[in-house]
């Protein structure tokens, strides 16, 4: 999603999966819901370096 804001909006497969697996990993994520266009969205605030690469690296194993 198109943003010009301090926080990222992306959908996945299975959004509960991926929230769990973040939250396993020591990082806090927003799951979105409540609205049929933000089904299995993930939202997460933009932070400094080493944690945005924290969450990339995390991201990625849970994705494989």
């Amino acid at each position: 999603f198109a943003s010009e804001a301090n926080f990222f909006l992306f959908k996945v497969a299975d959004a509960g999966l991926v929230h769990e697996g973040l939250k396993e990993h020591g990082i806090l994520i927003r799951r979105q819901g409540g609205n049929e266009r933000l089904e299995n969205c993930l939202r997460v605030n933009a932070g400094t370096t080493e944690e945005n690469d924290s969450f990339l690296d995390s991201l990625r194993e849970i994705l494989g």
